[in-house]
């Protein structure tokens, strides 16, 4: 049986932002999901060029898009459940990312996450011996490693503005915070 170090495992929130370092990607928002066993990040545009994987991270629609081609030949093809317990084909693509403070490589299905509030899922493989999840821990929007927005309001359904990234989060709570609740219908929800 294996030890696990306790002083390596860090607390994390229902949602939090992360980095992809070598695609020159920050404040990416991502939902911690203990339901779902892998990760998963909004790809569109894939196809298999000469056994090469081609793809791009999220779509037009999104304020992450760069509409940069990332090929890879180092993929995997997988039969995946989906929330629905509808069985579909997805390709599994390792990518460095930032995690709360943690360098790591992670296994992401790619799937188009464009119906859903957060363009990533980490999933409890990813989770497991690294984070211990605290739902009640207060999704917070860090710039330069200084706190821009902690769970405005107290709203339950942070998502859908944690979701818009930085900028917007940072617009959205100066308004709120100056008594001006018209920025509330401001963005959909």
């Amino acid at each position: 049986m294996s030890s696990l170090n306790l002083r390596k495992i860090r607390t994390i929130g229902r949602h939090t932002l992360i980095s992809l370092p070598d695609l020159k990607l920050t404040d990416v928002p991502a939902k911690i999901d203990t339901g779902a066993y892998s990760s998963s990040i909004w790809a569109s545009n894939i196809s298999i060029i000469d056994g090469e994987l081609q793809f791009t991270l999220f779509n037009k629609q999104s304020a992450f898009y760069s509409g940069k081609i990332i090929n890879t030949k180092t993929y995997k093809v997988l039969s995946i459940r989906n929330s629905f317990g509808h069985t579909e084909l997805r390709y599994k693509v390792p990518l460095r990312v930032n995690i709360e403070g943690r360098l790591m490589r992670i296994q992401f299905t790619l799937s188009n996450r464009a119906a859903n509030r957060f363009p990533v899922l980490i999933g409890r493989r990813t989770l497991q011996s690294r984070f211990v999840v605290d739902v009640s821990q207060a999704p917070t929007v860090i710039e330069n490693g200084k706190v821009i927005a902690s769970d405005i309001l107290q709203d339950k359904n942070i998502g859908s503005w944690y979701c818009l990234g930085v900028k917007a989060v940072k617009q959205l709570s100066s308004n709120l915070f100056a008594n001006d609740l018209s920025a509330l219908t401001a963005f959909p929800r």
